[in-house]
């Protein structure tokens, strides 16, 4: 017989579609696992069938935006109270999956890991919140003997995390960590060695929709300062977000104009990025938007980094983390590959419930 886990899921966007076509394939090949669909939910509510959501018809439904047409949805049903819900069928075995951005969720982590189910993390914003949050989290996990998996908030389907967490259950020592965890901030900084102007490089990355809809969400570093708290936590530190000298690449006056208006201002800080690109290039050196943790510090920003290092020979949205530690002190550990894009993220997130089912 196969092996059968229950899934909710929160978040049916990109990345919760691919999901869930992924777990349609392996159900259809595999001779071993299945997974079920007992709920499903996003910002206009959830969709629950305690026997199985037809996968197909969901996707389906999404693409056609006919979600509240579909059998067994409940309007509004898209927070904790889901989680009580599905516990009221007797539904056993399960695991909560976040690929939705919502920074509510932490209180259906909660109580998913406090009702005694499983959960898989896409999402960083629940484990990138003030740190008695995430102790909370963690406490729960332990305490219920249950998994708090979230391999993709970092580096996309990159085992950046289950390597981090290994080095420090086996007592190594993280002595540094270096990383370029944007697969937008990569891009712009390597076509800027190209000497094109900065403003035209967001420009075009906005159009092939490497950014958000919103650059600034991108240029902000919040992203990144969110996905270094992740692993910084992971070596044991209790830092905050507000803890972290973050270096924000949108001047202060374009910070709360309109998206509209901050890109056609944007030429503004052009001559800048040109001179630090050329100052970095004369020196055989080129520019990259890095994360740092080191000395129970983080700091996040724009750095010179020599052309030949592995982080200067990152090309285009490419992340790279590079660990060093007691035991991989004059050869550092890297990771390196995808940061970001729907499939990588998907196939992680598929990894990560597997894990459940291998419990």
């Amino acid at each position: 017989m196969k092996k059968t886990i229950n899934v909710i899921q929160y978040g049916l966007g990109n990345v919760g579609c691919r999901l869930l076509e992924l777990a349609d394939d392996l159900n259809n090949s595999s001779q071993d696992l299945k997974i079920k669909y007992v709920a499903a939910a996003e910002l206009e509510g959830a969709i629950i069938n305690p026997e199985g959501i037809d996968i197909k018809a969901l996707i389906n439904a999404k693409k056609t935006n006919s979600l509240k047409e579909f059998p067994g949805f409940i309007p509004g049903l898209n927070n904790s109270r889901l989680i009580d819900t599905v516990k009221n069928h007797n539904i056993e075995n399960c695991v909560v999956v976040d690929v939705s951005a919502s920074e509510e969720i932490i209180s259906s982590i909660v109580k998913a890991l406090d009702t005694g189910y499983h959960a898989v993390l896409a999402n960083k914003k629940p484990i990138s919140m003030n740190y008695i949050a995430y102790e909370k989290l963690n406490n729960l996990s332990k305490r219920n003997k249950v998994k708090l998996l979230y391999e993709c908030t970092v580096g996309a389907g990159l085992p950046i995390i289950y390597t981090l967490q290994s080095l420090v259950k086996t007592c190594d020592i993280v002595e540094e960590i270096n990383g370029c965890f944007s697969g937008t901030l990569g891009y712009i900084f390597s076509e800027l060695e190209k000497q094109k102007k900065f403003s035209d490089i967001v420009k075009n990355a906005k159009e092939l929709r490497y950014t958000e809809p919103d650059p600034r969400d991108d240029l902000s570093g919040m992203d990144v300062a969110r996905k270094a708290l992740i692993l910084a936590r992971i070596c044991g530190s209790k830092l905050d977000l507000q803890d972290i000298n973050i270096e924000n690449l949108v001047p202060e006056d374009l910070r709360k104009c309109s998206v509209d208006e901050f890109m056609s201002k944007l030429e503004k800080i052009d001559s800048h990025f040109f001179e630090k690109s050329n100052a970095a290039k004369q020196k055989g050196n080129t520019l990259r938007y890095v994360a740092t943790f080191s000395n129970k510090k983080l700091e996040i920003g724009v750095r010179e980094i020599p052309l030949e290092s592995p982080l200067g020979r990152l090309k285009g949205p490419e992340n790279i983390c590079v660990i060093r530690t007691k035991r991989y002190k004059t050869f550092p550990l890297i990771i390196q590959g995808p940061g970001a894009g729907v499939d990588v993220t998907a196939d992680g997130v598929l990894r990560n419930i597997i894990e459940c089912i291998e419990v």
